[in-house]
């Protein structure tokens, strides 16, 4: 896939999400934005609870910066050091709390995405649990477990009630 087409279909986007974020009369009919993004490279500790590595802490900057003019309203992570401190940046940038969620009830996530109607979330799982909420969100079975050595992905959904309207998939 070209990855000129998809940074310009990324910046469309957002540039719609700067507009109508702010239309509450527009949000029972508008867009949900999702971000799905797997956490950044961990450090190699030893431990069951690993922090990010410096090179995750600098993917974690770079996803930040992706982000930074796009209006965030809510952040969702799994309860460990590395997928906390992938959308940190984003969370200090925005306001908004992190909130943890169960990454394998992907019904309840699929559940909080349909009542997040009109705005943009961010939510950030593993090489194995992205590919679960990927599959209930587009309502498919394509996706897989994501290699180890692999972070530099993100989707973005777009959802207008349960219907999928586009999935960009983008590395950053």
């Amino acid at each position: 896939m070209n990855p000129l087409k998809n940074t310009f279909r990324l910046i469309i986007i957002l540039l719609f999400t700067a507009v109508t974020s702010n239309d509450t009369a527009a949000q029972k009919d508008s867009i949900t934005k999702v971000f799905i993004v797997r956490h950044a490279e961990k450090a190699d500790d030893g431990s069951k609870d690993p922090p990010l590595s410096g090179p995750g802490k600098i993917r974690a900057a770079a996803l930040a910066k992706t982000l930074s003019k796009t209006p965030v309203h809510g952040i969702y992570s799994t309860p460990y050091k590395r997928t906390r401190e992938t959308v940190a940046a984003i969370s200090a940038q925005s306001g908004v709390a992190i909130e943890n969620y169960n990454p394998m009830d992907v019904e309840a996530i699929h559940s909080l995405v349909l009542s997040q109607k009109g705005k943009t979330l961010v939510l950030v799982g593993h090489s194995n649990t992205v590919p679960l909420i990927l599959n209930k969100l587009t309502q498919s079975t394509i996706y897989k477990n994501l290699p180890e050595n692999e972070f530099d992905n993100i989707w973005l959904l777009l959802l207008k009630g349960t219907k999928l309207v586009d999935l960009i998939h983008l590395t950053y």
